[in-house]
């Protein structure tokens, strides 16, 4: 947001002082850029293996040219917050039509089973960072069954993450 102020000095009739001094006051206000949506090529992956995340909607009131930066966090306590515990896991300068992109490595131990929050942040010139946007991933693991001589298989949800099959 700008503002601008022209300011003479008037005589008491209303008149412009004509060899007064005068200034010109511009003010700034600089807004934090903008990070719409957070998603994922899949929610629920199966460790070891890779997973793709987009930051999107990525703008600033400047323009896209002054985001520096997007960081991508493991947020440690759910509560979709940067906080000193989050894990960073990426950062990328690289916008692409305002999408930052990385690819995670997901490995069991560095992701134990279970509901994952993720989060992303963009920063821009001036230090301002965006508020954070963010999605639940669900890691699992394969499970080898072995030889199976009975062909039906059924699988029941009976809580969210926990999965149980019958044979």
């Amino acid at each position: 947001m700008t503002d601008s102020t022209d300011w003479l000095p008037n005589d008491p009739w209303g008149d412009p002082l004509g060899g007064a001094d005068a200034f010109v006051a511009t003010i700034s206000v600089n807004q934090p850029p903008e990070v719409n949506t957070l998603s994922a090529d899949r929610l629920v992956i199966v460790a070891p293996s890779y997973v793709e995340l987009y930051a999107s909607g990525i703008d600033d009131n400047n323009g896209a040219e002054d985001v520096t930066s997007v960081l991508l966090y493991q947020d440690a306590n759910g509560d979709g917050l940067l906080d000193d515990e989050d894990r960073l896991l990426g950062q990328t300068s690289q916008l692409i039509d305002g999408i930052a992109t990385w690819r995670l490595e997901i490995t069991a131990d560095a992701w134990p089973i279970g509901r994952h929050k993720v989060f992303a942040v963009a920063y821009d010139r001036a230090g301002q960072a965006s508020r954070p946007v963010s999605i639940d991933l669900v890691v699992t693991k394969q499970v080898d069954l072995g030889q199976l001589d009975d062909i039906r298989v059924t699988e029941r949800d009976f809580a969210a993450g926990v999965v149980v099959y019958r044979f």
